[in-house]
């Protein structure tokens, strides 16, 4: 304990000399501060050094001027830090979004790779089963040509011998002989040739193609008509595959359940995320068209495609003629993509997209099917490959 005493007047001194400093120059306590130089006075300092004029504040009144100061730097720190933070927090998920996005377009590229290498596969097979064919035929020509000159030139060559022979005969005996030689250079044609020619055959793949192959391949799904959500004029087949208008009967009451006001009906199947593609085969002339519903009709973008947009569409891409043939039996394929809000429709004979409607896809939907005419019939597809 003798050991400890003596510490603590020395830790108060310190501590005195530390609250009231003292000037080493004067040897006395500094009480004013000067706020040009920064530096602390003692009354000597005041007359003795170059501070005259200047501002002197007494060391308490400074340092809570000063630390007022400091608070309010404190304050603008953690409002910057908090900003900074906010900010980190913002660019890490734009990062994340980006990672994200960068492998959704991988896993695309991927998809649409392995699509063109199907499809250059595909017709790399076609192409060579054609020039294979191409060359049967040309070698089956070419062998009956070979043959029918080989027949021309010894019935050339027969008569040739023949007219030398006569050449040589007596006047009267040439003259009597004569004709039959006529009548057999007559009778002697000469051959029709045939012309072997392999047509080149390019194919071109347009993006409509490219993007189809995608989506019947990796997104095609399998629907099934929803006969309680039917309207009453409506027949539903047994198997749920096919739907055709019929007038309702006296006997047939409206489901109460049912939940389309106009003649549609909705698949079984609805979808509230991913993407998905479905097909369509339409015959007849009548009226029709595809949309979405959610559960109690049709969604706000209403027709989506109608059977009149359909054939607008097709006039301007298509010979009017061919046009025309395709109206009535017409394949439709439907790709949905919730993450972009889209519906896309493309006409699957020709390859070539319809038309693009955007919404927002928010909440579950089911397919919409929709006809008004008894010439019309709608049948739900197997999505293929092709």
């Amino acid at each position: 304990m003798e050991n400890v005493k003596p510490l603590f007047p020395r830790r108060c001194k310190r501590t005195r000399e530390k609250e009231n400093p003292c000037c080493e120059k004067h040897n006395q306590l500094q009480a004013l501060f000067c706020e040009e130089d920064l530096e602390l006075l003692c009354p000597q300092c005041i007359i003795s050094s170059n501070h005259q004029g200047h501002s002197l504040v007494p060391i308490q009144q400074s340092a809570d001027h000063h630390r007022k100061k400091l608070q309010n730097y404190m304050r603008i720190l953690r409002k910057q830090e908090k900003e900074a933070t906010e900010r980190a927090e913002i660019d890490t998920y734009q990062l994340y979004s980006v990672e994200e996005e960068v492998h959704r377009q991988e896993q695309y590229s991927h998809l649409d790779y392995q699509c063109f290498k199907y499809f250059l596969q595909k017709e790399y097979r076609a192409d060579f089963l054609r020039l294979n064919d191409a060359e049967l035929e040309a070698m089956h020509l070419l062998a009956k040509q070979e043959t029918m000159l080989s027949d021309i030139t010894s019935a050339m060559n027969d008569l040739l011998q023949e007219v030398l022979k006569k050449c040589g005969q007596a006047d009267a005996e040439l003259v009597a002989e004569v004709d039959s030689i006529d009548k057999r250079h007559d009778e002697l044609k000469a051959p029709t040739l045939f012309s072997v020619e392999i047509v080149e055959d390019c194919f071109s793949l347009t993006r409509q193609h490219f993007g189809l192959q995608t989506m019947t391949h990796h997104f095609k799904v399998d629907l099934t008509l929803n006969p309680e959500s039917a309207y009453p004029d409506l027949i539903i087949l047994e198997d749920r595959q096919m739907v055709m208008y019929g007038k309702m009967t006296a006997n047939s009451l409206q489901n109460p359940e049912t939940l389309i006001s106009y003649p549609a009906v909705l698949s079984i199947e609805g979808f509230g995320a991913g993407r998905h593609f479905w097909e369509v085969e339409i015959r007849g002339t009548g009226e029709w068209a595809l949309s979405l519903g959610r559960g109690c009709g049709l969604t706000n973008d209403a027709v989506a495609l109608s059977s009149r947009d359909a054939k607008r569409l097709l006039q301007h891409q298509m010979p009017t003629d061919v046009s025309h043939k395709t109206h009535n039996v017409m394949r439709i394929g439907t790709f949905l993509d919730f993450e972009l809000g889209e519906m896309s429709y493309y006409h699957m004979e020709t390859r070539s997209h319809l038309q693009t409607v955007t919404g927002d896809f928010t909440g579950k939907f089911w397919p919409c099917f929709a006809i008004g005419s008894p010439s019309t019939t709608l049948t739900i597809s197997s999505v293929t490959d092709d």
